[in-house]
């Protein structure tokens, strides 16, 4: 080879050489894979969707009377449901009024008592004179176990029982039903005031009466023989 082909290719080498060692272009930032250090992205495996939570079971409605259980009175004449749980408190003898009504625990009585012993329930029934009226029996008895007694008629709810018409009346310390039927007065009470706690899970005491009454019958035979007509005071 002569000179002047050597002195070519020792130019050629030169430039591919001083190509080959010139400066390497670098991709931008942006283009930069993230770091380990951040951390997987989560996946739908990873973060599952949480089962849903199933909705409280409602409370059973107190006042639900097809649930109560059926009492019969064959002294005072009638049948009555009250609440399943509640104890049974039968009448031991015939309710007068001028014996048994200052109490209101008085065992003449047919009573429901609630399993806490705070609410209690009493059912009865008595023989009144021809021509008394419901409001001259409630005028009667209220002195004696009741109160206040004045201003009865403006604090009186129409109610019925059994397809008869009666009054409710609400007092400080009670809340009664009197149903007035063939010379017969029907009377229920609920001992406690329409406002008190131990009633609130009723609605009221005023509720939790007119749940009593709604279930209540007479019997076709009436009452008893020995109810029929009170005992002398």
């Amino acid at each position: 080879m002569n000179s002047t082909l050597k002195m070519a290719f020792a130019a050629a080498a030169v430039v591919v050489a001083s190509i080959s060692c010139g400066p390497v272009a670098v991709a931008p930032s942006s283009a930069v894979a993230p770091s380990s250090a951040a951390g997987p992205t989560p996946t739908t495996a990873s973060s599952p969707i949480p089962s849903p939570t199933a909705a409280p079971t409602p409370s059973p409605n107190l006042l639900d009377t097809s649930t109560w259980t059926t009492y019969t009175s064959n002294r005072y004449g009638f049948s009555i449901r009250h609440p399943a749980v509640w104890s049974e408190d039968p009448s031991d003898h015939v309710w007068t009024l001028a014996r048994d009504t200052p109490s209101f625990e008085s065992s003449a009585r047919e009573s429901f008592t609630a399993p806490a012993g705070d609410v209690r329930v009493s059912v009865w029934s008595v023989a009144v004179k021809p021509g008394v009226t419901v409001e001259e029996w409630i005028a009667a008895y209220c002195p004696k176990s009741a109160s206040p007694c004045i201003g009865i008629q403006g604090r009186t709810v129409a109610v019925s029982m059994d397809g008869h018409a009666g009054l409710l009346v609400p007092f400080s310390d009670d809340v009664y039903a009197f149903i007035l039927v063939n010379n017969r007065m029907y009377v229920l009470a609920v001992w406690r005031p329409d406002s008190d706690p131990g009633v609130s899970i009723y609605g009221g005491s005023r509720r939790l009466l007119e749940g009593y009454l709604s279930t209540m019958h007479l019997l076709p035979g009436g009452p008893a023989p020995s109810a029929a007509t009170p005992r002398p005071s």
